[in-house]
Order: structure tokens, then C-alpha cells, then sequence
């Protein structure tokens, strides 16, 4: 990443604060005419998807004066001045990926957003949000979906090792996907030098914390303490996280990565069943590239597909009316009891992702001697990262669509912990995940 400042759009800065404040007929208003003269379209009607899974975006549909209906969509890292991305789809598109092309499509700093040709069918997400529920496991949807999760983790690991190279540092550092991980845990100054910083010390330096059972702690206190989650061990702190992470996700840390031309942020909500097959498609490909560290390729997908359900982190005040949560803090230690679990649906992703993917992409860069020593712990800070810096995980923080109540607040945090960091004696979804891919190595 430069040192050098993005031009930033006040109309779509506007847009998401004020779609985030709940002032949605003017982020509707400031859409409509940014679009317009942005384009030189005529439009009428556009209306915004209020959903919660649009945590740093706003997407909806709009008419022209012909009649056509279109489909938009746009990112933007809010009040972050290391931000440079760039919709790359052609890049994905000649690697063979299957990806969405947009019709129109600005890759200005800050004034980047995609148009496609409106599609009636469902984002994935949705659809995996109808049939994680427990009377559809075993459905013949539910299991063709599961196929069709198998089949596009496939592509991504057949496509991953077609452009599979050695990238150096220099190669990585201006790489978009890295503003979902490094560049949110540290500063740029105006001389280039980097501190720590970013949404970590926006979200959660100097603040409080307010858990169930009426406890309060400061941030400070919070972050020096090591986990206890249903009864397992995890020795590590906050600060522990957070520092690793800054670490080991720094472009500079290898010398050399083994890279590959990659979406990078392929969750479900990016995914089409077009016309309610089981076809998938990518679109809104804003993070994507051509020197993706291997490592990092699916990590958003494996969090947000996964371990972001049932919901606790996209409808918050729903998934906490289901969740028992509670806590107490004893000799530098929180210990933390919940009933959270990952759905049948999302243990069937994780297995699609372990076999379909990490596995033959993994085997391969071992022998290459392309695998550092320390990979799990590189992934695992990325994992890290994805709850904690998606969105601020502290009570009462969020936007007008999605707030995190003390339960999800607290959930959060310990799934945080549990990606973070194997436990001490036992093992979890995840630790199980990683146990598999060491012994497949």
C-alpha cells in the first residue's frame, strides 16, 4: 500500500454513513444522482436491499428510462485513507473463474461501484440462511447445495494452482485483499512510517465493555486477559491477537509468498444461485487480484460462510433471543460459558472447504516448498481478523441495521479467540480442521 492518498467521493462516503445512520431516502437520494452523472444515465426508482449482511456496503436495484433494470453495488472501507481497490473481474474472468462481467463499472478511489444486469435469482447467502434450519438438513435442496458448494471450492483450488507463483513483498504490498487484514490493524503517517492503529484502536482502545451478568470491563483489563470457553483453555490475550496478527499479515513478513490470481472475499453474500439453480457465481469482485497470498485466498470465505452463523454477527438482536451466554473474570482469567454451535450446514461447508480445497492446495505447496513453517498461525490470524475488525464486537456499536447486544458481544470475541489460537488440551471445530490438514501433510 502507498503512502499516497486516495481521492475519496463525498457522494458515496455520504451514501454509507447515512445508509449506516438509518437515513436511508438519503443515502437513496445521494445513490441516485451519483450514479447518474457518474454514467450519464437516466434513472428512476432506486431502491437500496436493506439487509445485514451489507456491513461495509450498500447494493439494490434501480431503473432506466428504457425500462432496463439494473443491479448495483459498492464498498468502501469508511474513513480509512489506505484504501485503493479495484474491481478486477477481467482478471478473474481469464483465469477461468466463474464471475459476473459488470456492464458498467468505476474503479476510481473512493468512487468504486459495479452495475450489473438485474439477475432474479438468490444470493447464496440467503438461500444458505432458509436451509440452515434444522427441518431442511437432509432436503434435496440442502444437498444440492452441498454439491454445489463441493464444485466451486473445486474451481477455486483447480484455478488457485493454474496461477499458482512466487510473489515477493513488493508484489504484495499493493494488493487490495490486504485492506481486509493488515491495513485495518495499523496507521499510515503522512512520511510513510506505519504504527499501530486502524480499526483496532478505533473499535476498541479507550472503550468498555459490557457483557451479560452485568459486567462491565474496560478494554485495557480486557485485553490482558487469558480465555476459559466452555471449560477449554486458551492461553492467549487480546493483545496477544492483535500483535501476532500485526505481525505475521505485515506484506514484508516472508520475503516471498507463494501468490495466485484469486476473488478473496468470495462469501456468500458475493455468490449468485442463478434462476435458483445450483449454479454459483461470484460478482463484486473488489478485493481481487493477481499476487493473493495462497493463504489468505479463502479465509473470508471460510469466516463469514462458516463461523459468522447462525447470524450472531449479521442480525445480532435476533441470534441473541436463542443464545445463553454468560461470563466471569477470576485470576486474569475470563471464563466464558455459551450454547453457540455451528450449524449442520456450515460443519458441511468447513468439510467441503478442508477436502475440496486447503487440502490438495496445501499438499501441493509443500511440495513445492512453498508451505512456511508457520502457516497455521498465519491463517489463523486472518481468521482472527474477520470478526474483530469487520465490524466493532462491542455492545451497542454497529450500524442502525445490526448492533451487537453483551451476548454476541461476548460470543464474538470468544470465536475470535478460538480462531486465533488452538486450545491448550482438547480440540474445536476448527482445531479439528487444522488437525486434519497437518496429518494430510
Amino acid at each position: 500500500m502507498t503512502s499516497a492518498q486516495p481521492k475519496q467521493s463525498m457522494s458515496l462516503h455520504q451514501a454509507l454513513t447515512a445508509f449506516k445512520g438509518g437515513n436511508i431516502e438519503v443515502a437513496r437520494d445521494v445513490l441516485a444522482a451519483f450514479i447518474a452523472q457518474k454514467f450519464d444515465l437516466d434513472i428512476t426508482g432506486l431502491s437500496i436491499r436493506q439487509d445485514t449482511l451489507s456491513l461495509n456496503s450498500i447494493n439494490g436495484t434501480f431503473m432506466t428510462q428504457d425500462g432496463e433494470k439494473l443491479f448495483f453495488k459498492f464498498h468502501m472501507e469508511e474513513s480509512e485513507e489506505t484504501v485503493a481497490e479495484y474491481y478486477r473481474a477481467e482478471l478473474l474472468d481469464r483465469a477461468g473463474y466463474p464471475v459476473e462481467t459488470p456492464l458498467y463499472l468505476s474503479k476510481e478511489p473512493g468512487e468504486q461501484i459495479l452495475i450489473y444486469p438485474y439477475k432474479n435469482s438468490e444470493r447464496l447467502a440467503d438461500m444458505c440462511r432458509r436451509l440452515e434450519q434444522p427441518e431442511e438438513q437432509g432436503s434435496a435442496e440442502y444437498n444440492e447445495l452441498i454439491k454445489a458448494q463441493a464444485v466451486l471450492d473445486k474451481i477455486s483450488a483447480e484455478k488457485t494452482l493454474e496461477t499458482l507463483h512466487t510473489a515477493t513483498s513488493a508484489n504484495l504490498k499493493d494488493e487490495p485483499l490486504l485492506q481486509l487484514f493488515y491495513w485495518r490493524l495499523v496507521d499510515v503517517s503522512e512520511d510513510g512510517s506505519i504504527r499501530p492503529g486502524g480499526r483496532h484502536h478505533r473499535f476498541y482502545v479507550g472503550q468498555d465493555f459490557s457483557f451479560p451478568d452485568n459486567v462491565t470491563i474496560p478494554y485495557e483489563e480486557l485485553s490482558r486477559l487469558t480465555w476459559n470457553i466452555n471449560g477449554v483453555e486458551y492461553p492467549v490475550t487480546l493483545d496477544q491477537c492483535f500483535d501476532q496478527a500485526r505481525k505475521l499479515l505485515a506484506p514484508d513478513y516472508y520475503a516471498s509468498y507463494a501468490a495466485c490470481t484469486a476473488h478473496g472475499d468470495a462469501h456468500n453474500g458475493n455468490v449468485w444461485a442463478n434462476n435458483g439453480r445450483m449454479d454459483l457465481s461470484w460478482f463484486d469482485p473488489a478485493f481481487a487480484g493477481e499476487n493473493i497470498p495462497v493463504l489468505l485466498t479463502e479465509v473470508k470465505t471460510v469466516f463469514h460462510n462458516i463461523f459468522a452463523h447462525s447470524n450472531w454477527l449479521y442480525d445480532a438482536e435476533k441470534a441473541d433471543k436463542s443464545l445463553s451466554v454468560s461470563c466471569n473474570v477470576k485470576d486474569g482469567v475470563i471464563h466464558v460459558r455459551h450454547n453457540w454451535d455451528l450449524p449442520s450446514l456450515r460443519r458441511d461447508f468447513l468439510y467441503s472447504k478442508l477436502e475440496n480445497y486447503w487440502k490438495p492446495v496445501l499438499k501441493v505447496l509443500k511440495a513445492q516448498n512453498k508451505l512456511p513453517d508457520d502457516w497455521e498461525a498465519y491463517v489463523r490470524s486472518a481468521l482472527f481478523c474477520c470478526p474483530t475488525l469487520v465490524m466493532n464486537l462491542r455492545a451497542g456499536a454497529g450500524s442502525v441495521q445490526n448492533k451487537h447486544t453483551p451476548r454476541t458481544s461476548l460470543l464474538g470475541l470468544s470465536i475470535a479467540i478460538m480462531l486465533s489460537s488452538a486450545p491448550a488440551e482438547g480440540e474445536d471445530a476448527l482445531s479439528q480442521f487444522f488437525k486434519e490438514l497437518r496429518d494430510s501433510l
